[in-house]
């Protein structure tokens, strides 16, 4: 490894030793009234699986210098680690808190939501990781770009939705599971459009926005979803399953048919 790689991996470590630290530190000690173990589990285990999933693209996706090294994989592992730890804070300040809403609050629904940007966020940086360039750098543009999309999608779909609102404030479990789709399918998305081999920053930004374009679909299928279903005084929740996972997999499922259309990453 280059000196600059070494000092990435450095500074990833002790980023994600942090912000994880403090993230299964808040979910173990918690007040005796506050949410119990069955609670907070998603908390404790959608990072290991957003873990897995990283390690997965990395070892059959990234370049061949990359997965057929253990210190490269090491490298892009905690890079993930420090990515995911400190883009997944700023959605405290977009409506949805792990510590307030759901080791606090014990609120279910927040904890599907989160456990699905967990998972949404780690596919836009493991998108990042496919494809041969040049260096860590260019995983950390391509990352930012669909990372960077994925906010500007959940703060759009809130904006015509109030849908923070009815995850945090009304506690609907199926709002929050159809949120958790949401996030895992323009992830999926936004991930692939991340991927390629690298030519200029130019020619990524392009490529990005000719493949992920389609993610606009999922948003435009959730919004009037959303509407339709917002809470009411003779429906204050609604049904888990019809609500929740049917809409949460009809999202996933329109961002696989657009994988399939565009086809692998070239």
């Amino acid at each position: 490894m280059s000196p600059d790689e070494t000092f990435a991996l450095i500074i990833c470590l002790v980023v994600g030793a942090i912000t994880w630290i403090k993230w299964y530190w808040e979910a173990s000690t918690v007040a005796h009234l506050s949410s119990n173990v069955v609670d907070r589990s998603s908390l404790f285990l959608t990072p290991l699986l957003a873990a897995l999933v990283l390690l997965g693209v990395l070892k059959s996706f990234a370049a061949h210098d990359v997965r057929d090294d253990g210190q490269y994989i090491m490298l892009y592992m905690l890079m993930g680690s420090a990515w995911v730890g400190l883009t997944r804070s700023a959605l405290g300040f977009l409506g949805l808190s792990a510590r307030d809403d759901v080791i606090e609050r014990k609120n279910k629904a927040a904890g599907y939501a989160v456990s699905g940007a967990l998972l949404g966020i780690t596919l836009c940086f493991a998108g990042g990781n496919i494809g041969d360039g040049p260096g860590w750098w260019v995983v950390v543009f391509t990352a930012a770009l669909a990372t960077g999309t994925f906010y500007l999608l959940w703060i759009l779909l809130h904006l015509f939705t109030s849908l923070a609102d009815t995850v945090t404030i009304e506690r609907d479990p199926a709002a929050g599971v159809r949120l958790a789709g949401f996030f895992v399918a323009i992830g999926l998305i936004l991930g692939r459009a991340a991927a390629g081999d690298w030519v200029s920053a130019e020619a990524t930004a392009e490529d990005f926005v000719k493949t992920g374009w389609p993610v606009l679909f999922v948003l435009g299928a959730a919004i009037p979803f959303e509407k339709m279903t917002l809470p009411r005084t003779d429906r204050p929740s609604s049904e888990t399953f019809i609500y929740g996972a049917m809409p949460a997999a009809l999202y996933i499922v329109i961002s696989a048919v657009v994988l399939f259309f565009k086809g692998p990453w070239a």
